[in-house]
C-alpha cells in the first residue's frame, strides 16, 4: 500500500495515469493497482523482495540503482537528515 501512496504524492504520476480514466471522486486518490502489477512486473528484475520484521519490503537489486536514486532525489540535508532519523529509530 506505501508504493500507492508514495506514487499518488507526485502530481506528474496522476495526471500521466488519469490521463484517459477519471479519478474517484469520493475517495482517497491512489494510483490503480492495475499500474503497481505492471510497474512491479517491468522492474522485477531490478528488485528484490525481503520481509523485514514480517513487512515485505523491495530492495533493488542492485547498488548502482540505490546510489543514483539517492543523488537524484536525495541530495538535500533536510532529508537525509530525516532518513537518519528513521533508520535510528529501526
Amino acid at each position: 500500500m506505501e508504493l500507492e501512496d508514495a506514487l499518488a504524492c507526485d502530481d506528474d504520476v496522476l495526471e500521466e495515469v488519469f490521463q484517459f480514466i477519471d479519478p474517484p471522486l469520493n475517495t482517497v486518490i491512489r494510483v490503480p493497482q492495475m499500474y503497481i502489477a505492471k510497474l512491479r512486473h517491468e522492474l522485477g528484475w531490478f528488485l528484490h523482495l525481503v520481509y523485514d520484521y514480517g513487512i515485505p519490503v523491495f530492495y533493488w537489486a542492485h547498488r548502482q540503482f540505490a546510489d543514483a536514486i539517492r543523488k537524484r532525489y536525495l541530495l538535500t540535508y533536510d532529508i537525509l537528515l530525516l532518513l537518519l532519523l528513521v533508520v535510528e529509530r529501526r
